[in-house]
């Protein structure tokens, strides 16, 4: 299996009351190029730390983690993405734009049109309610283009009429992009992956056929 993603030995924890919580411990993966992952597991178990890790915004206790040559892999899309809470949605999409090389200018339209945003996108992001965060980071990630797009619950907080809207740019992407999805909605995991993860107990366990990661996940 080629590997769009290959963890060697990895080991995550968190030191918590002088006890160590481990996410993942020794984990070996090689998750497969060309397909749209899952990765389900209960509250807590680490699902949002592990997308960090692949996403190299967090660095595991031990082990590696690389992506595949020449994948350009977006930033974990998130409801609580490292956003810059006391400065405008315009302004957070300039330094973002910045960082991984794009003309703000060209994006900031495709930005404003599909967030729905109207004036707050001109205010403060702490400003904004829940709903409003997740439009607004759904609608960075997408104005941008990746190899590898990493979704964290990114429309759990969304309205109907929203993740409608977002589901059918989802299948744009999804002609051209493989995803990476943390999320509680069994529809868009379905819908868009091909394989699943399932994080129990520190461990990644690989399901080739969603239906059956699925059950594993309901099983727990």
């Amino acid at each position: 299996m080629t590997a769009l993603i290959t963890l060697n030995n990895v080991t995550k924890f968190y030191r918590a009351r002088g006890h160590r919580r481990y996410i993942l411990r020794d984990v070996s993966a090689r998750m497969p190029l060309g397909k749209s992952i899952g990765i389900l597991g209960r509250n807590g178990a680490g699902k949002s730390t592990t997308v960090r890790l692949i996403a190299r915004a967090d660095k595991p206790n031990k082990g590696s983690i690389a992506w595949a040559p020449g994948v350009e892999v977006s930033w974990p899309m998130g409801i609580n993405v490292g956003f810059l809470p006391n400065t405008s949605g315009r302004d957070n999409l300039r330094v973002v734009s910045r960082i991984y090389g794009r003309d703000w200018r060209k994006i900031f339209d495709r930005v404003e049109d599909f967030a729905e945003l109207g004036k707050y996108i001109d205010m403060p992001l702490s400003t904004y309610s829940s709903g409003m965060r997740s439009r607004f980071s759904f609608a960075m990630s997408v104005a941008m283009d990746f190899d590898c797009y990493l979704f964290d619950e990114v429309m759990s907080v969304a309205d109907a009429r929203f993740r409608m809207k977002a589901e059918e740019e989802l299948a744009r992407l999804a002609s051209r992009s493989t995803f990476v999805f943390v999320s509680h909605r069994m529809r868009t995991i379905q819908k868009f992956c091909q394989c699943v993860y399932v994080l129990n107990d520190s461990k990644l366990e690989y399901f080739e056929s969603v239906s059956e990661g699925i059950k594993r996940y309901e099983s727990l």
